[in-house]
């Protein structure tokens, strides 16, 4: 029997053993509404994190881990190696996006259900998390050194902006290289840029009462509220007769309109519907605001008219890396203001300068009833396709799933664009898609009825303990030169 061969049995048969204490712990981390509120005092990002991290600390001691809390920041585990001359990481995030509405189970109850685990962070990115820590696991319970250490993070501020990961390298510094799982199987080769920017508009007269819709500035969202006044409710159901997805209903101060859309995470707009789209353009095509409102609906309206940004001339594309995106993800009418929050995403490709895209992107705002605020821009993330970290984990996954499997580009953005020397990995397989919900636009990232296949995650133990072998390797060889 071959070296490979003997250690996959003994991998899967380790496995077997410990898969339902593997859906335990995912199920209980899954139960914690761990969503980034920046906060001052004790918890940096909120009691709910802080309370998530306390639950890493369980858990990862539970096993035989050390664990260190770098000020309810991030936690993180050190396994020493026997030579310990480089470091390699493993870097997963433990906070969540808002649930949102139009789930169908509750979004924190966290249970195993037909093969998946449902409940938000099952997918992004709890169940990956601890897929490698139980990896480190099956090294530790089975006697196996591997000659590097291996650092494994728990951080709690990747979804809000990823002050997590900058103090812990501000402070402590980073490992020699780092494996991110958070994205896909084989490797991603590169992650778009992001471009974040909040724009205000007044609305001092007219009949637009109230407008409300989003929760983070990452997610397209799947509703979208309104009041408008000088109308009967009677008025309004007439009007959105022919709309099946505006309701209508009484208000104290007029009529509540709500529009329906469909959610997904802001980097993979295709198949979403922008609620915020639908309200607007109801809105304008039944002619039902006056005032200041109406030029900023037209505004918005003009915006969403496509996923690409053509309406804002930065609709870019390139073969490899793909193609540039934009959304409004949050919406909101305050004290006579609206504020809105756009999400620009563009390739990592040598074609497309970022900061002529990005000065692009903000003369589009240079109108006189829009004030820009606040504006975040990521730079692209690419690595080299040829580095053998790329080949480790195109060979394994291809071998573990039983398919070939290429590296590829992918539109969200991880903890690789803010860490030196990283990859992101895993769990999930690229292009498969979660079979649980029928529904669309529920069961993936960021959607309501969040889930991760069992399996998927399982495979994702297998890959990292196999691709953690062969790094360590290769590293220790690096290292020895």
């Amino acid at each position: 029997m071959s070296k490979n061969l003997e250690m996959r049995q003994k991998i899967d048969q380790w496995i077997n053993t410990v898969r339902q204490q593997y859906i335990d712990d995912v199920v209980g981390a899954v139960s914690i509404p761990s969503v980034s509120v920046f906060s001052e005092g004790k918890y940096p990002f909120g009691e709910a994190c802080a309370k998530m991290l306390d639950y890493m600390e369980s858990c990862t001691k539970k096993y035989g881990f050390n664990y260190t809390n770098h000020e309810y920041y991030c936690g993180t585990s050190l396994i020493k190696g026997s030579k310990g001359k480089g470091e390699i990481g493993m870097f997963g995030h433990t906070d969540v996006v808002e649930a949102g509405e139009d789930w169908t189970v509750e979004p924190f109850c966290g249970q195993a259900k037909d093969g998946y685990i449902v409940g938000r962070g099952s997918n992004d990115n709890k169940g990956s998390t601890f897929a490698c820590i139980y990896a480190m696991r099956f090294f530790k319970e089975n006697n196996i050194q591997l000659k590097n250490n291996v650092r494994l993070l728990y951080g709690c501020n990747e979804e809000a902006g990823m002050e997590d990961i900058k103090y812990y390298g501000k402070e402590y510094g980073f490992p020699t290289l780092t494996i991110v799982p958070d994205s896909w199987f084989p490797i991603s080769k590169s992650e778009k840029g992001v471009i974040n920017l909040t724009v205000d508009a007044p609305v001092g007269s007219g009949n637009l009462l109230l407008f409300q819709a989003g929760e983070n500035g990452i997610t397209i969202p799947n509703k979208a509220v309104c009041v408008i006044s000088g109308y009967t409710l009677e008025q309004i159901q007439n009007a959105a007769e022919t709309y099946s997805n505006i309701h209508a209903e009484a208000h104290k101060d007029g009529v509540l309109i709500t529009a329906a859309g469909i959610a997904k995470h802001a980097a993979f707009p295709e198949g979403s519907v922008n609620a915020i789209g639908v309200l607007a353009s109801f809105l304008l095509a039944e002619n039902l605001v006056y005032g200041d409102a109406k030029s900023v609906l037209e505004f918005v309206s003009n915006s969403l008219s496509d996923y690409y940004g053509k309406a804002l001339n930065i609709d870019f594309h390139d073969d490899s890396a793909g193609r540039t995106s934009h959304t409004i993800a949050m919406m909101e009418l305050i004290d006579q203001k609206m504020e809105m929050h756009f999400n620009v995403r563009y390739p990592a490709a040598p074609s497309i300068d970022g900061d002529m895209l990005y000065e692009r992107f903000m003369s589009y705002f240079d109108k006189p009833f829009l004030t820009k605020g606040s504006s975040r821009h990521s730079r692209p993330h690419a690595v080299d396709i040829n580095h053998p970290v790329v080949d480790i984990f195109c060979g394994i996954s291809s071998e573990i799933l039983g398919q070939p499997l290429k590296p590829f580009a992918q539109a969200g953005g991880t903890y690789t664009c803010a860490t030196p020397n990283s990859f992101a990995a895993g769990p999930a397989v690229h292009g498969r898609e979660q079979q649980l919900f029928k529904q669309e636009g529920h069961g993936g990232a960021h959607q309501p009825d969040e889930c991760m296949e069992i399996e998927v995650l399982l495979n994702g133990i297998r890959i990292y303990i196999l691709a953690l072998l062969a790094i360590d390797e290769w590293l220790d060889h690096e290292l020895s030169k």
